[in-house]
């Protein structure tokens, strides 16, 4: 009830508490707007639609770039990672400005292009209180159980080795994690792990699995639990939860869940996804059976082809699990594939299961260039007013609040102040959510 009140207050004070609220992931099932992807090269995350379900992009549009009415300018020049909260928020980490961004499509007309609709969430260095650096912010997440709490993986450089996972959450409602105590170190990769490298990182439960290619020493996904609560993971409670090519598996940039088991897949060479459950709960992939490939290259549809993959994304477990692989090198090879479990026996190799969402064009400047990261994309929906990812009753109450205190946000149904506003917004709340 406190959490529900502080949300209510916060809308009416023209305030960010509603959208920190829920920060644990999207519910898989929730991700059925499409795929939001950033191209490095176009500089723009785009969202790519397939809207018929015949397993081919019908629809590709912008949704965040430098055009953004926001003032952020270009903020999505090196989108190294995409996460989504069940709150529908958007988090994007940018490589270029050193900054971890906040997105929601607030009238959900498929962009957050919008005024209002974009904002810092966490920047590096001095801009941050505690002045934790983040050069190059490859991974986030959020997790189940810490509502607001976005993760974020940084890997060091040469001046500025700093290795690391941070958590940062936003405590005084101001819309960012930058003001004193909102941004932690939770994982020292660089005192802890030689040679560490950060990139992709989710949670199951309260574990996190982390992507980190260790230089000369073997890829590894590394598994972190705060076991003592002590808000950092420290010594004992992190360790190899695979290992490059053990029982034949890869380790690269992707560790992705569906909130059960973990998903890679390899950068380079013969493109595999492999699904990684830890049967006997040893908090390691130790044996053979644990490891399953459910998709390669050789279910490509005729002409298909792919090479460099950057990016592994997992959207809905049910009717059909569904993920999508990303594929970077000539015009052909510039693309998306997309898997679907249609004969639901847990493997993407069934007749029609795979096929090219997106392929790229020769021409220059045309989407897809060079993508980097994905993630299924669950779409805004303007009835869930408090923003905690649910449509429900509560709603309604944090609307008429907004409503009586003249907030704006009311009177963006119906398009103008007055009774009108209320009639507009119960016709969209009982209509329900995509």
């Amino acid at each position: 009830m406190t959490l529900r009140l502080t949300c209510v207050v916060g809308l009416a004070m023209g305030l960010f508490p509603c959208l920190h609220a829920a920060a644990q992931p999207a519910a898989p099932n929730d991700r059925t707007g499409g795929i939001l992807v950033s191209d490095t090269t176009l500089d723009a995350i785009y969202l790519v639609r397939d809207t018929d379900g015949d397993g081919v992009a019908d629809s590709t549009t912008v949704f965040f770039d430098a055009s953004n009415a926001s003032g952020l300018g270009a903020a999505a020049g090196s989108v190294f990672s995409i996460f989504q909260a069940a709150d529908r928020t958007v988090y994007i980490a940018d490589g270029d400005t050193d900054t971890v961004y906040a997105l929601r499509d607030n009238n959900a007309d498929g962009d957050a292009n919008d005024p209002g609709e974009a904002r810092v969430w966490f920047g590096t260095g001095a801009a941050n209180h505690a002045g934790l650096v983040m050069l190059v912010p490859n991974g986030l997440s959020g997790r189940a159980g810490d509502l607001g709490a976005i993760y974020i993986c940084n890997a060091g450089v040469g001046s500025a080795p700093d290795d690391a996972v941070y958590r940062t959450i936003d405590l005084n409602g101001d819309g960012d994690a930058n003001d004193e105590g909102e941004a932690t170190l939770w994982f020292n990769a660089w005192a802890n792990v030689p040679n560490s490298s950060p990139f992709e990182i989710c949670f199951v439960g309260d574990a996190a699995y982390m992507a980190d290619l260790r230089g000369g020493d073997p890829d590894a996904i590394l598994r972190l639990r705060d076991a003592d609560t002590s808000g950092a993971v420290e010594a004992g409670e992190f360790g190899e939860f695979l290992l490059d090519g053990a029982f034949g598996a890869a380790c690269d940039m992707s560790s992705v869940t569906d909130g059960v088991d973990l998903y890679v897949h390899n950068l380079s060479g013969t493109q595999t996804v492999y699904r990684l459950r830890d049967v006997n709960m040893s908090g390691a992939i130790d044996a053979a059976a644990e490891v399953t490939v459910v998709w390669d290259e050789s279910a490509l549809p005729p002409g298909a082809v792919v090479q460099t993959s950057f990016a592994l994304a997992h959207g809905p477990v049910s009717p059909v699990r569904t993920m999508a692989v990303s594929s970077h090198g000539t015009a052909a090879q510039d693309a998306i594939v997309l898997l679907r479990d249609l004969d639901g026996n847990g493997d993407f190799f069934g007749a029609g299961e795979t096929t090219a969402l997106v392929t790229g064009v020769a021409a220059d400047g045309v989407f897809p260039e060079n993508i980097r990261a994905m993630a299924f994309y669950a779409p805004t929906c303007r009835a869930d007013f408090d923003r905690n990812g649910v449509r429900d009753v509560p709603d309604i109450f944090a609307f008429l609040t907004a409503w009586f205190s003249n907030d704006p946000a009311a009177f963006e149904f119906g398009g103008e102040p007055g009774v009108p506003a209320i009639f507009a917004f119960l016709t969209e709340w009982f209509a329900g959510c995509e």
